[in-house]
Order: structure tokens, then C-alpha cells, then sequence
């Protein structure tokens, strides 16, 4: 789903009738952002579908893992049939208890009388388990059962700390699933909550969902204003890095290097590009060398070639327009840095890329 890497034509015909398969009404909001470019718009919309698929995994994990843990707490109050016990049903509010009767006559009515009770727990929906949060709950539910029921919560946090973030896990949930557009969203805030709800109940099962969501791959993805999908290597590396001569000293080098900056980029006697090496690489240099020597060193006695005989090859080289998205792969194994150069000469760097880096 909306993962094709061919490009589509958009002509003036295709254009009118997607639109209006889409509707006007619908596809104006992607039409605002893209600033009324609708080929632009599209590459939106694709993008949305992309994010929508790629929380699914993660809202499903959250979702089960929720209910389960609720279930639990549920049996140990009310007993294994608890959806049946009327003491549970004189605690529901009235909207709880129509949804659970809801629940309760859909399955009766597909599978017949005397379902077990996973089958009403698998039908009752985000809703109704969100709701159980609400302050109505807090003194007969969960003034007891919070932490046991999500045991790796911080003791800081509340009932009412839970219901904020379930209810807006769920409200969003609720817009992927009736295919609303999603692209004003804090993608990574939201991801993040929804790990962390998982992990409040069990690590184990945020760490898992963690590994196997396709969220940052997806997130990579959103498109420029060409249309292209995806940012490049050029739009993500850290531009102008400090270059520096192998034969330079750490003296000089150091001198106006600060450890926030970009990889140095080392340049051989020609003045061609020849790696890349990080601030950590030159710190854990100096203080090898410092403990050799009881401690003491001088900077001007040692050059930058002298790191990089002691560092090795960590570095990569990157043409320019590659996809971001191609990042893990390039920065793979011992490859601490990518040098990115441009297409047409790979002499030239336009900018560099620490492992470490946050952007992409």
C-alpha cells in the first residue's frame, strides 16, 4: 500500500479523476498543505497512508496488551465471568454497560450462546477500555489495581495520568482506522507514547514492538515538495564540516573544534577527502596516549593521520542524492561516519553524517 518506487503520471487527466475519486472535500486538506499543488498533494496523501499502515502494528500491540491487563484485573475483582457479573455491571456507568451488552448480544449472535470470555474481550472495543479510565473508575477499579496492573509504571503517575494518555493513543488509533488524515500529528511523540504504555505493563513487549515497527522507516519517507519520497543524503547530512590536513596537529585541529560539531573530514596531500573522524575518536586518542605517557601529552607532538592509524577505517563514502532512508544500511558494522560528496565528483563533500545523528 502505497509503496510503489515507480513514478506515476500525473497528468491533467489522471489528476481530475483521482480527485474526484477522492473528493474535493477530502483531498483540500492535503491540498493546503502541499500549497495547492496537487501533484504535491498526492505524494501527501501517499505519505499519510504510509504513517497510518505503519502504526498499525504498534496501536495493535498497545491495544491487546491493554485489555489483557485489564481483563486480568477484572477477573481477580469480579471473577471469570465478569462481563456477566451484575456487581461489575452496578460499576460500569451506562454507556459501559450498553457497550458491554453490545459486545456480549454480537457475539452470542455469530457464535452462538455460552462464548468464552476471550471473545467478548476481543470484541469490545478501544473504546470502552479507554473508558474504564475516566474518574468514575478511579475509587472502585483502580485506586488499588493501577500499579499492579501496569507494574513498571512510574509511581509519579496517576489514574488520571493513564487516562490522558489511553484517550489520546485511542483518538488517534480512532483517526488511522477511519482513514482521516494524520499528517499534523507529532508522529514520533505519539509513537513514543504508545511504546511507553506498552512498556509501563511489560518491557519486554515495548521492546519487541519497538524492534518490528516500521514507524522510522516510514517516517523517512515524507516527501519534498518535488514529490520525491523521501529526503536525500544531501538534505540530512551536517553541511561545510571542518576539514583538516592528515599531517595537521591535534594542536591546531583542536584549537576550533567543539565535540557538537560534524565528523572532521581528513584531507590527504592531494586535498582530496580521505574519511571522516568524530570528536569521541581524537578524545579516546589523546587519553590513550596521555596514560602511555603518565598522564602528560603534547598536542602539537601528534596529527590527525596519527588517529586515524590508531581508529582505523569507520567511515563511508555517499553520493549526495541517495535516499535517506538508505542510511542504516550505509552505516552499518564499524561505520562510525559517511562522508556525502556530490554525484559528479566525489572529490567534493557536501556534507557529513555521524552514526549518532538524530535528523534522519
Amino acid at each position: 500500500m502505497a509503496e510503489s518506487q515507480a513514478l506515476y503520471s500525473y497528468d491533467a487527466t489522471n489528476l481530475g479523476a483521482l480527485r474526484a475519486a477522492v473528493s474535493d472535500p477530502r483531498f483540500g486538506t492535503y491540498m493546503r498543505q502541499a500549497g495547492f499543488d496537487a501533484q504535491y498533494a498526492f505524494a501527501l496523501y501517499l505519505f499519510n497512508a504510509r504513517m497510518a499502515k505503519a502504526f498499525l502494528f504498534p496501536l495493535h500491540m498497545a491495544e491487546i496488551v491493554l485489555r489483557n491487563a485489564i481483563d486480568e484485573v477484572l477477573c481477580v475483582m469480579f471473577g471469570p465471568y465478569w462481563h456477566l457479573n451484575p456487581s461489575f455491571r452496578n460499576v460500569l456507568m451506562p454507556g459501559g454497560v450498553k457497550a458491554l451488552q453490545r459486545a456480549i448480544d454480537r457475539v452470542f449472535a455469530d457464535k452462538g450462546p455460552n462464548q468464552p470470555r476471550g471473545q467478548i474481550v476481543a470484541t469490545l472495543t478501544f473504546d470502552f477500555w479507554s473508558n474504564l479510565f475516566r474518574p468514575e473508575y478511579d475509587r472502585p477499579i483502580w485506586q488499588t489495581n493501577l500499579h499492579a496492573m501496569l507494574p513498571n509504571l512510574s509511581h509519579t503517575k496517576s489514574r488520571h495520568d493513564v487516562q490522558n494518555q489511553v484517550k489520546g493513543i485511542n483518538r488517534f488509533r480512532n483517526r488511522v482506522a477511519h482513514y482521516e488524515p494524520i499528517l499534523g500529528t507529532n508522529f514520533t511523540d505519539v509513537h513514543g507514547s504508545i511504546i511507553d504504555l506498552i512498556a509501563s505493563r511489560s518491557q519486554l513487549a515495548a521492546n519487541w514492538t519497538k524492534h518490528h515497527s516500521t514507524f522510522t522507516a516510514a517516517l523517512r519517507t515524507r516527501p519534498g515538495k518535488s514529490g520525491a519520497i523521501g529526503s536525500t543524503l544531501r538534505e540530512v547530512s551536517d553541511a561545510r564540516p571542518r576539514m583538516a590536513a592528515g599531517s595537521d596537529s591535534l594542536a591546531a585541529v583542536l584549537a576550533g573544534y567543539r565535540p557538537d560539531v560534524a565528523p572532521l573530514v581528513r584531507l590527504d596531500a592531494t586535498g582530496v577527502h580521505d574519511g571522516a573522524l568524530s570528536a569521541e575518536a581524537i578524545l579516546a586518542f589523546i587519553v590513550q596516549q596521555a596514560l602511555k605517557s603518565g598522564g602528560i601529552i603534547d598536542l602539537n607532538d601528534h596529527s590527525i593521520d596519527d588517529v586515524f592509524a590508531e581508529d582505523g577505517k569507520v567511515w563511508a563514502v555517499a553520493k549526495a542524492s541517495s535516499p535517506a532512508s538508505e542510511l542504516p544500511k550505509l552505516l552499518k558494522g564499524r561505520v562510525r561516519a559517511l562522508v556525502v560528496c556530490e554525484d559528479t565528483s566525489p572529490s567534493t563533500v557536501v556534507g557529513v553524517i555521524a552514526k549518532a545523528h538524530r535528523r534522519y
